[in-house]
């Protein structure tokens, strides 16, 4: 997987690989009627997707994480419990995008949050940012919204009751190490 930087994000390339594993992931889930997890809110199959390939990047770009078993979070990574979020978004994420949590995940069990975001074609996925959740939770700009609640700047409705902050406000994410494919 090659990751490079492009304007404000890390851009990792999605393989073919990840899609086709992302894939079966989805199938075996709907076949086993597993919704993941009972307070889930986004069934789309593009929501779904994504946040399967997002977990899988993350793995790929942190081999030493451990994949969780407990549903509160979704990676052990140096000792905290990391929650990947991943949108999917019609185009690519700009920096005063808003990166989002459901009320009912926010601090229970997570330590961190790591935000990214990819586009329906899923071939690349944009590396939006990290924050610890005490520090998303305190943060003087994070906007709260209720669910029924419309943002008139986008005309997004909000299914449930959602706490977000712009990417702006995030800890940039560094890779020691990075490619880009020639």
């Amino acid at each position: 997987m090659y990751v490079w930087k492009e304007h404000k994000f890390l851009v990792a390339e999605i393989t073919p690989s990840m899609r086709l594993m992302a894939e079966a992931e989805f199938r075996s889930h709907m076949k086993n009627r597993i919704v993941l997890n009972e307070k889930t809110v986004y069934a789309r199959k593009s929501s779904r997707l994504a946040g399967i390939i997002g977990e899988l990047v993350f793995a790929e770009i942190y081999p030493q994480a451990k994949k969780s078993k407990n549903l509160g979070y979704d990676f052990l990574y140096n000792g905290l419990r990391v929650d990947v979020k991943t949108k999917c978004r019609h185009y690519p994420p700009r920096i005063s995008d808003q990166a989002s949590v459901f009320s009912y995940q926010n601090g229970k069990h997570i330590d961190l949050l790591y935000f990214m975001s990819t586009t329906p074609e899923f071939e690349l996925m944009w590396l939006c940012g990290w924050i610890t959740i005490s520090e998303f939770m305190h943060h003087p700009e994070l906007e709260v919204w209720k669910g029924g609640q419309v943002d008139t700047n986008n005309g997004m409705k909000f299914i449930a009751d959602t706490h977000s902050l712009k990417y702006e406000y995030l800890s940039p994410i560094r890779i020691e190490k990075i490619e880009r494919g020639g």
